[in-house]
């Protein structure tokens, strides 16, 4: 299972490169940075950083980076393993125009082979055109 919420900024240090928080996805405990990768792990971050479009943020540190850039970061993070549930709690929450449509495709991409969890308030927020295109209905 991966889990992304906005609230996850609050337990990375603003001090780890962005790339240790990706990489921290691979263990169960939130906050906490492993500093040594496998050559696979780390030729899987790269290579799904470059699907995600997040390369050039990999190497700056958390806290330097916009709060849309650290939300994409988590993404990743929760995205890493590959995990067969995803669950997304108000991802787009406070995310600038730009990225919020990045955001939305990828995580379309993402949800054809795996289930995806989307929490949201604001319909318009979905990355899907229609829910008729997933065969799914609106909880309300």
């Amino acid at each position: 299972i991966g889990y992304f919420s906005s609230e996850l900024h609050r337990y990375f240090s603003p001090n780890h490169l962005s790339r240790q928080v990706v990489a921290s996805g691979w263990n169960d405990i939130v906050g906490q940075v492993d500093l040594s990768l496998s050559i696979d792990r780390k030729k899987i971050l790269e290579e799904f950083a470059d699907w995600l479009g997040i390369v050039p943020l990999l190497d700056i540190k958390f806290g330097h980076l916009s709060f849309s850039q650290q939300k994409m970061i988590l993404l990743a993070r929760s995205m890493i393993r590959n995990p067969e549930l995803l669950i997304l709690d108000e991802p787009l929450q406070g995310m600038d125009e730009q990225w919020r449509e990045h955001f939305k495709k990828r995580i379309k991409d993402f949800s054809a082979f795996r289930t995806v969890l989307y929490v949201t308030h604001d319909d318009e927020e979905i990355p899907f055109e229609t829910w008729n295109e997933l065969n799914l209905d609106v909880v309300n």
